[in-house]
């Protein structure tokens, strides 16, 4: 019996370990992504749209490739901020309010909501926001 819960153990800690190895690679795909937009990309509007653009598959492929990690949940978050960038409001807003609903501690989650007031308002529907 002692072997088995020795095995029972061994297994459990292999996958504690490939869950933080996964939320480790998610997280610097994160920041990788956040680091792509320099301050002048926001003058050159060809520019930001490419780097908001390659952003956006870094969030898509952080959300399919680390699922269930914190980093898949921050990039849903992102992916929303990216569409509000590329001035996409309408995306923007499902992705802020799905953000908000579905994770409603989530450290962003204050945010989410003020960010669909500010999807209303570039959508000129003032009186919702």
């Amino acid at each position: 019996m002692r072997t088995a819960g020795w095995i029972v153990f061994l297994v459990m800690a292999l996958v504690r370990s490939s869950r933080e190895k996964a939320e480790a690679a998610g997280q610097a795909r994160l920041a990788d992504a956040t680091r792509m937009i320099r301050p002048i990309d926001y003058v050159v509007v060809d520019r930001l749209k490419n780097k908001v653009a390659e952003q956006q598959a870094i969030y898509q492929d952080v959300i399919s490739s680390h699922a269930g990690t914190a980093a898949a949940v921050d990039a849903e978050f992102h992916l929303a901020m990216a569409d509000f960038r590329l001035g996409d409001f309408d995306k923007a807003l499902g992705g802020f309010v799905a953000f908000a609903t579905t994770h409603p501690d989530h450290q962003f989650a204050a945010e989410a909501r003020i960010n669909e007031a500010n999807c209303l308002f570039g959508k000129k529907n003032n009186f919702q926001a």
